[in-house]
């Protein structure tokens, strides 16, 4: 009787010990499992932790370049937080940016660069760059003639004529042209020249006597 009992309750505390070692086994690797899980990043602002753009609570902005140069990358906007938008980094020769329109013909809705916009969460938005020619100005100075003359408006970079002289020369002289100099050691320009500039130009008109 004795050696049965000896060889159950041996045979019982064997299977615990297998048991119990199996159960700790399964718990380590469990949370080892967990701990390399958190140890994982998540990007809540890409939606790498593969939640929706509703539930990660922001909205997205894709920025368009519309017939200009480069790219730039969505921007996610906070749930109803208010968020300046991203500087444009589009480009486009002999142009400088207008500003953001929700239409890409320019019929909706106008933003200028970096405004502040809010969005509700699970909002997408398109942006369509504008641009604008760069323009400058010609002044034209009487240099001793009377009289007034409007500045002329040029695109930059782009030929164009230049405005017909319309200064009253002094007593017994004639007009004779333009020059960047006062005293004509500048560069000259003729009566209605055809030239080109990159940025502003002050002209001085050019007297000469009358024969």
């Amino acid at each position: 009787m004795n050696k049965v009992f000896i060889i159950l309750l041996s045979v019982l505390l064997a299977f615990t010990a297998i048991s119990c070692n199996s159960t700790s086994t399964v718990f380590a690797e469990d949370y080892s499992a967990a701990v390399s899980h958190a140890k994982e990043p998540v990007d809540l602002r890409t939606g790498d932790n593969g939640l929706s753009e509703k539930e990660n609570g922001y909205g997205t902005v894709t920025f368009d370049p519309n017939s200009a140069s480069g790219t730039m990358p969505d921007q996610q906007i906070p749930e109803m937080v208010l968020t300046p938008l991203d500087k444009c980094t589009f480009t486009m020769q002999d142009c400088h940016f207008a500003g953001w329109n929700t239409d890409p013909s320019g019929e909706g809705d106008w933003l200028d660069d970096e405004s502040e916009i809010m969005m509700s969460a699970g909002e997408h938005r398109t942006l369509y760059a504008f641009f604008e020619p760069d323009t400058a100005t010609v002044t034209f100075n009487a240099n001793g003639g009377t009289g007034d003359m409007p500045a002329q408006n040029v695109i930059a970079n782009q030929g164009f004529v230049l405005n017909a002289n319309a200064f009253t020369a002094p007593e017994n002289t004639v007009f004779y042209g333009w020059d960047t100099k006062a005293d004509g050691s500048g560069t000259y320009y003729g009566e209605c020249a055809y030239i080109t500039i990159q940025e502003n130009l002050s002209l001085y008109a050019m007297w000469a006597p009358a024969n």
